[in-house]
C-alpha cells in the first residue's frame, strides 16, 4: 500500500496492518510499541490518512496529495485528536515538559468521542507516549477501550509497555516495531547531514536503529560525550584500585544526561560487555565496536562474572527508565557491584 511508502524496514508491521484494513473490520484499539524513532507515530498517521483520504483508489489512499492528508500531517484535521504530555509553565516562567498524561486529558478524549465525526467517516485518537498515562488516567480509559463508540479508533503509542497496566494492554491489538536496519540509518544520515564517512558510520552504529538516536547524537553533538562517559565507566570498573572521586564524577555525569541519552549509554555498555566476552572466549567480538571504542581495559574481568555483570547492567537500566530512582546512587552501586565480581 502506498500509504506505508515512508515507513522504513517495518515489513511485518505493514503486512499485519494491510491485512487488518482489507478485512473491513479495522480494530477500535491498537497499541504500537517498540523503541523510539522507528516509525510508530508515522505509521499511526498513515492509517488516519488512509481512512480519511479523498482519493477513491484504495491503492492511492493516503498518498499525501489531498488537503485532508496535508492537514493530518500538520495535526490540524478536526477528526484527529493527538494526546501527549503537555508543557507546563513554572513560576520562574520556564517551560517544562510534564511527566504524565493527566486524567483530564483522557476525560477530554472521552468527551470528544461522543460526537459524530466532523468531516470524515471516522474519528481517530492517537495517544503518543501512552506509558506516560498515570494509573488514574489508564483506569479512566479502560471502559472506553472495552466498549468503544461507533466510528472511533484509538491508536496508543508506547516506547515502554512495561510501565502500562496489563488491563490496558489486554484490550488492544498489540503490534511490535523493531529497530531500523543499520543500512537504513546510514542512508538517512547521508541524506540529512553533511558528515565525514567515518563520523556517519560511527553515528549510525551508536544510534542503535533509532531516528531519535540520530537527532540526539548529531544535532546535540552528544556522540563524543556518550563515548567519554562510557570510557570513564569502563576505566573505573577495570582499575586496580577504586578511585572514589572518579566514581563520584561518573555518577554526576550520568545524572546530568537526559533519559534518552541514558538509554543509549546503557545499550552501548551492554554491547561492549557482550563483545568483550565473545572476544575473550571465541575471538569473535564485534570488531566494529572496538574500532570506535578503543583503550577499554577488559583483562581484569573474569569469564564467569560476565553473566552477573550483564544481568546487573540490564537491571540498572530498567530501574533508570521505569522508576524515579536516585540515578547517582544507582550508578555508583552498579560500578561497585561490578568491581566486586571482577576483582
Amino acid at each position: 500500500m502506498r500509504m506505508f511508502s515512508e515507513i522504513k524496514d517495518q515489513n511485518k508491521v505493514k503486512t499485519i496492518l494491510s491485512n487488518l484494513i482489507s478485512t473491513d473490520h479495522f480494530p477500535h484499539a491498537l497499541l504500537f510499541y517498540g523503541p523510539k524513532g522507528v516509525g510508530k507515530f508515522l505509521t499511526a498517521k498513515a492509517i488516519v490518512k488512509y481512512f480519511n483520504c479523498r482519493n477513491s483508489d484504495p491503492k492511492q489512499k493516503g498518498n499525501d496529495h489531498c488537503s485532508i492528508c496535508s492537514r493530518i500531517d500538520e495535526e490540524i484535521y478536526p477528526d484527529l485528536t493527538i494526546v501527549r504530555t503537555e508543557k507546563t509553565i513554572k513560576k520562574s516562567g520556564e517551560e517544562k515538559e510534564a511527566k504524565e498524561i493527566r486524567k483530564d486529558q483522557i476525560k477530554e478524549v472521552m468527551k470528544i468521542m461522543k460526537y459524530k465525526p466532523f468531516e470524515g467517516e471516522y474519528k481517530f485518537f492517537i495517544i503518543d507516549g501512552a506509558e506516560n498515562m498515570n494509573n488514574i488516567s489508564e483506569n479512566a480509559f479502560l471502559k472506553t477501550l472495552e466498549e468503544p463508540l461507533p466510528n472511533n479508533h484509538i491508536i496508543l503509542i508506547s516506547h515502554n509497555i512495561n510501565k502500562m497496566l496489563p488491563t490496558v494492554l489486554s484490550r488492544c491489538i498489540t503490534i511490535k516495531f523493531n529497530r531500523l536496519k543499520e543500512n537504513t540509518v546510514l542512508e538517512l544520515l547521508r541524506k540529512k547531514y553533511e558528515l565525514s564517512s567515518e563520523e556517519t558510520e560511527r553515528i549510525s552504529f551508536m544510534a542503535n536503529g533509532s531516528l531519535n538516536g540520530i537527532e540526539f547524537l548529531t544535532e546535540n553533538k552528544m556522540a563524543d560525550e556518550i563515548i567519554s562517559v562510557l570510557d570513564a565507566i569502563i576505566e573505573c570498573i577495570a582499575a586496580k584500585n577504586i578511585d572514589m572521586e572518579a566514581l563520584f564524577m561518573i555518577s554526576q555525569k550520568i545524572h546530568s544526561l537526559q533519559l534518552n541519552y541514558l538509554d543509549h549509554l546503557f545499550d552501548l555498555l551492554l554491547l561492549y560487555l557482550h563483545s568483550s566476552y565473545l572476544t575473550t572466549v571465541h575471538d569473535a567480538g564485534n570488531s566494529r565496536f572496538f574500532k570506535y571504542y578503543l583503550n577499554f581495559k577488559t583483562k581484569n574481568i573474569k569469564l564467569n562474572s560476565y553473566n552477573i555483570i550483564i544481568s546487573e547492567v540490564i537491571k540498572t537500566k530498567f530501574y533508570l527508565v521505569n522508576t524515579n530512582v536516585d540515578v547517582k546512587l544507582l550508578v555508583e552501586n552498579l560500578i561497585l557491584l561490578i568491581r566486586k565480581n571482577i576483582l
